[in-house]
């Protein structure tokens, strides 16, 4: 962003014929670089949506912005070169061929098709993990977007981000739980679910994934 803000610089106050294209250029491609990372940052103060792979669209705008920007600077071609290779430089410590996996939701979903019984009674927490979880658990379901979660209750599977006491109403009949959270931090950074069954339930066995834990409560 200095470079090519540092060639707008230029462009505006260096040239005696202002190349107003250019400078427009460069504004257009900046809103289109900033606007979407500003946007997901606002919105991620209400829900966690302020991740990479929401913001990959943007790469495009940033390759034009310090392309365009290499191009209008009034400077030799041997010096845009060096620019241009100190960049790439720049960026190949950050280049991760196998990146790590957040969440380990097939391992995950794999062991708990092991360990279920007929009877179970399933919690997935938080609630927009509903898709990242059907995605593995069934494709019939993930396919159909609006009707996921009934979908997955028909299944046994409730989607909740937390529990009150007066949700182990609906527990009277059940025997045995299994809960599936991830990204409690952010929605249930007190961990309701585990506090909220443990009054009921005593805590038999769990399974930590990468980003995800499974836990077993049967009634006591």
């Amino acid at each position: 962003l200095i470079l090519c803000w540092s060639a707008l610089y230029i462009l505006k106050w260096h040239y005696k014929q202002s190349d107003d294209k250019s400078i427009w250029t460069i504004v257009i491609i900046s809103i289109w670089f900033l606007f979407p990372i500003i946007s997901d940052y606002l919105i991620s103060q209400f829900k966690p949506v302020f991740l990479f792979r929401y913001l990959l669209y943007t790469s495009i705008a940033f390759y034009l912005l310090v392309g365009f920007a290499l191009d209008k600077l009034p400077i030799r071609i041997m010096y845009k070169t060096f620019l241009f290779l100190l960049l790439i430089i720049l960026l190949i410590p950050i280049i991760n061929i196998n990146p790590p996996k957040n969440e380990d939701w097939k391992g995950a979903i794999q062991k708990y098709k092991e360990i279920r019984r007929q009877d179970d009674l399933t919690i997935l927490s938080v609630w927009y993990t509903n898709l990242a979880f059907s995605y593995y658990y069934d494709r019939k379901i993930f396919t159909d977007f609006k009707g996921d979660p009934d979908k997955l209750r028909e299944s046994g599977i409730i989607v909740k981000s937390k529990l009150e006491e007066s949700d182990l109403n609906f527990l009277n009949t059940t025997k045995r739980v299994i809960t599936i959270q991830s990204h409690q931090m952010d929605d249930d950074p007190k961990n309701s679910v585990k506090t909220v069954l443990e009054k009921k339930f005593y805590f038999v066995n769990s399974f930590q994934f990468d980003g995800i834990l499974l836990s077993v409560f049967e009634k006591s």
